[in-house]
């Protein structure tokens, strides 16, 4: 539920400025909030917002259009929260000030090339600029209706944070990491050039020459230092793990350029001291009650709504 409520509130305001997936627009409706419809239009629209949130999380296109038909599925009874959220704020007199919104739409303006694109973009959509303030205030009432009912009361103790350490020790732990050297070539003039430092660099090292020595020549960066399991990319991370110290990887190719690696050190798993968790406890125990608390608020007020879904 925070996840969920954290992407709602935190989505981009409008579906501007990517390739539009073939959604098909029905007018019909799905469901009824109070004195409000929900149209399929706005289930379409939804789906275009994850799809903007997240399209880039996916490689994979029949992935990535597997979960548009989830978020598709999971819409209505999003949509109807967020209907809830905003009559609620809207019930409380909860006050938006204009000049955010405005600042918010020059933001979004400032994506495309010109005002023209700008409101070619909006037209395509069938939305005007009227539209997307409307949805920008929305968006900000939600913010300031939750963080007045929910946030704003929730309050974790010294000695809750200090309970859950003791209570979680054992698993409170930082995991083992690399410390791990590294020579990175860009593609700054061409991949050709690149290819060609990373492999005089390696041949270098292949006969003996320090490392060190040896990046100061070719290198362009720092090295990467301390790394963890999950932070690399899967391919150099199964390459990084498998050397032994003093060891030297292959050159590895990324989006950016060309990488030689070298393992400095192993650094095993430890128990981390509750002066180096604090905070990161504190907001997971926020969170928690952030969770139990908006789940608690958002069933008053359904109780209290007239809801239908067709």
């Amino acid at each position: 539920m925070v996840r969920r409520l954290l992407v709602v509130i935190t989505l981009s305001l409008i579906v501007l400025g990517f390739p539009k997936f073939a959604f098909s627009i029905v007018e019909g409706i799905v469901a009824v909030v109070n004195d409000e419809v929900v149209t399929q239009k706005d289930v379409n629209e939804f789906a275009s917002l994850m799809y903007l949130q997240h399209s880039d999380e996916y490689k994979d296109r029949k992935e990535l259009e597997q979960e548009i038909q989830k978020w598709r599925q999971e819409a209505v009874q999003r949509i109807i929260e967020d209907r809830l959220i905003v009559q609620e704020a809207k019930r409380q007199k909860i006050a938006v000030v204009p000049e955010m919104v405005e600042n918010r739409v020059k933001e979004i303006k400032k994506q495309f090339p010109s005002t023209e694109a700008f409101e070619n973009t909006l037209i395509a959509e069938g939305l005007t600029v009227n539209d997307l303030k409307r949805k920008i205030s929305e968006q900000l009432m939600m913010r300031e209706i939750v963080k007045k009912e929910i946030e704003d009361k929730i309050f974790v103790s010294p000695t809750e944070v200090t309970a859950y350490y003791e209570g979680h020790k054992d698993k409170i732990l930082m995991p083992e990491q690399l410390n791990v050297d590294s020579i990175f070539m860009p593609f700054k003039d061409s991949a050709g050039v690149a290819r060609s430092n990373a492999d005089k660099a390696l041949v270098a090292l292949k006969k003996g020459e320090d490392f060190s020595q040896v990046a100061k020549k070719y290198s362009y960066s720092p090295s990467i230092g301390k790394v963890a399991k999950g932070e690399l990319r899967k391919d150099i991370e199964d390459a990084v793990f498998k050397l032994k110290k003093g060891e030297f990887s292959s050159v590895m190719r990324t989006e950016n350029g060309f990488y030689i690696f070298r393992l400095i050190d192993i650094l095993p798993s430890k128990q981390l001291e509750l002066n180096e968790v604090r905070n990161q406890i504190y907001r997971y125990v926020f969170a928690e009650k952030f969770e139990r608390q908006f789940s608690d608020w958002m069933e008053g007020l359904k109780k209290q709504a007239y809801i239908y879904v067709k």
